[in-house]
């Protein structure tokens, strides 16, 4: 009898360490997967900036362009006036 609750406490105590174990792989694959999701989001998160800078760069060039085409047609219209004036 003592020998049958030794065997049977030694299986539960098995059983117990194979669950805890089962259990543990499933964390470490759920915390994998969420590792996972993370740098997903840090690239794309990345990405969005890199591009909302490169988008930033081309406004500001097109905005230089657009200030140096205004002076020079106003320019142009002032040497006009004065060449008419002549």
């Amino acid at each position: 009898m003592l020998a049958d609750a030794r065997r049977r406490a030694q299986e539960e105590q098995m059983r117990a360490a194979e669950q805890a174990r089962v259990q543990a792989e499933e964390e470490e694959r759920h915390i994998a997967g969420l590792e996972t999701v993370k740098q997903k989001a840090e690239a794309e998160a990345r990405q969005r900036s890199e591009k909302e800078q490169r988008i930033k760069s081309e406004i500001m060039a097109l905005s230089k362009a657009e200030e140096e085409q205004r002076q020079r047609i106003e320019a142009e219209i002032k040497r006009r006036a004065e060449a008419e004036t002549r």
